[in-house]
């Protein structure tokens, strides 16, 4: 529901835009769109997220997540609250080999998520700072391309341009 024009099909489209230029510069392979209505999360059945999060772990055999704190306080936004705890719950479940046999059927591999990165957008309790200098570039290019949320694409200009000011 952010992003620029007047209809959901115009804000639909800028942020599958803005995915595929963010895969594009960080380089990923494939991306899957779950295809989940925007701020409408928190009516689907969270049993169904869960699952498509532990065949999907399984599948790319996902080793590091980085998603919305699911015990973050204060978040409103449905989609954060949800889409968080099922990761969590999934990145756990993942690693059993008693849940959801058909994927062992089909060749998968029980396969748990290793690190867990979790953010919050009130209330960040920080307990771990990670230095990204050597991929602060990379950051910023990949904001550069996420226009619909912010805008950050301009957001990112104004770093690029200031850092630049400043020497850094």
């Amino acid at each position: 529901m952010a992003g620029p024009g007047s209809t959901y099909a115009d804000v639909a489209m800028a942020n599958a835009k803005d995915m595929e230029g963010v895969s594009r510069v960080l380089g990923v392979k494939q991306t899957f769109d779950l295809n989940y209505n925007n701020h409408m999360m928190d009516n689907i059945a969270r049993a169904e997220l869960r699952q498509r999060f532990i065949f999907l772990f399984r599948l790319l055999k996902a080793d590091i997540v980085v998603t919305y704190d699911p015990w973050g306080e204060y978040e409103e936004n449905p989609d954060h609250y949800v889409t968080s705890a099922c990761v969590e719950a999934a990145a756990w479940m993942a690693g059993g080999r008693k849940d959801y046999p058909e994927h062992f059927a089909a060749g998968l591999e029980p396969h748990s998520v290793k690190e867990k990165y979790y953010f919050a957008r009130f209330q960040q309790r920080v307990n771990r700072v990670v230095d990204i200098g050597p991929w602060v570039e990379r950051k910023v290019d990949v904001n550069l391309e996420n226009r619909a949320q912010g805008p950050a694409g301009e957001n990112g200009q104004r770093l690029r341009a200031r850092l630049d000011a400043q020497g850094r």
